[in-house]
């Protein structure tokens, strides 16, 4: 995770190393119930969230001073988001059709409603779903990549009025909100259903927003100096180690809210070591293709358990790393009409 802001640049390894931890939690908190199911790999999402606002804020607070630059902004978000995003869907959908067919389930005008709702990044309403769980049926974990591109175009427009005081009350309005919903609901786990897709916006205002916050007192120089190895082994046990459940609404919301800000906070440093810092490179690719891979194994009742469906997910996401890394490079080469440095993502 490399950005670039005003006459720098500066190496996020650490990061990137929490951010390809939380990707593998999210495989196995998804794959057969087992030994390694973490207790909340739910939360790994609203890491997620907390660095794009970190990263973003560093690579373009500076540089979004209007609308004229708005436009830019959301052209390379598109470019790194949708690529990747879309070969997610199309496998979803080649998995839905191995299943469906199979099973006398399959209806073609739904399926190319729902794709086409998805493949805008918009939500499924429970009545065009297949299977009429999920908004993002094909790819459930989509509905997160939907927020993802609210939340880049909500800071592109606002980002020139985003002072401190306005920050400040954004966080403090989506934690009330979050306190609420993780409360009520007993989990944090929310936003790939209809009946809690919205409250997914508290899940992403609060986070972004943690994560603009956090860069502006890194720039400040106000951030403690990182310890190392202290943030992936503080992931891992707040995302791994149970705890009761009639106390899991309020560990989830002290993770949340103030665990995974901390862990960000002291994880500024340049590297995690090479294979976290891989594992962050690809993390992306294998956040987006581990379901619809799920899928097929269930089909052919290959489902073995976690490792294996990690055996075969990071390989693949491996290859579409290259690949989506190299598109996405000429793509931007086409668009900007010349090569300029990779903004960090």
């Amino acid at each position: 995770m490399t950005a670039n802001a005003t006459n720098h640049t500066h190496r996020f390894g650490t990061l990137d190393g929490l951010r390809g931890l939380a990707a593998l939690a999210v495989v196995m908190q998804h794959s057969t119930t087992d030994w390694l199911t973490p207790a909340r790999g739910g939360l790994a999402v609203d890491l997620f969230f907390i660095l794009s606002g970190f990263v973003l804020a560093f690579s373009y607070q500076s540089r979004l001073q209007g609308l004229r630059d708005f436009a830019p902004f959301i052209v390379r978000r598109v470019i790194r988001l949708y690529p990747l995003y879309l070969f997610g869907l199309g496998l979803g959908v080649s998995a839905y059709l191995l299943t469906s067919i199979s099973d006398g389930s399959f209806w073609p005008t739904q399926m190319i409603a729902a794709a086409g709702l998805n493949a805008a990044f918009l939500p499924v309403p429970p009545d065009l779903a297949p299977g009429g769980i999920f908004v993002f049926p094909f790819n459930p974990p989509g509905w997160s990549l939907s927020w993802e591109m609210f939340i880049s175009i909500a800071f592109g427009l606002a980002a020139p009025f985003l002072s401190n005081r306005v920050l400040t009350a954004i966080l403090g309005v989506s934690a009330i909100g979050l306190c609420w919903v993780i409360l009520s609901y007993g989990s944090n786990d929310l936003g790939s259903y209809w009946t809690t897709f919205w409250f997914g916006s508290l899940r992403v205002i609060w986070g972004f927003a943690c994560g603009v916050g956090l860069y502006r007192l890194f720039k400040a120089g106000r951030l403690p100096k990182e310890i190392r190895g202290l943030g992936p082994i503080a992931l891992l046990i707040l995302l791994f180690v149970p705890m009761p459940d009639d106390i899991r609404p309020f560990v989830e919301l002290s993770v949340a809210l103030v665990g995974l800000p901390l862990i960000v906070a002291f994880s500024t440093g340049p590297s995690a070591g090479r294979v976290l810092n891989y594992l962050g490179r690809i993390s992306f690719a294998v956040y987006i293709v581990h379901w619809p891979i799920n899928v097929a194994l269930q089909h052919f009742d290959l489902d073995r358990g976690t490792l294996l469906s990690l055996l075969i997910t990071l390989p693949v996401a491996a290859i579409l790393e290259v690949a989506d890394e190299a598109f996405r490079a000429r793509l931007t080469a086409l668009v900007f009409k010349r090569r300029q440095p990779q903004a960090a993502t």
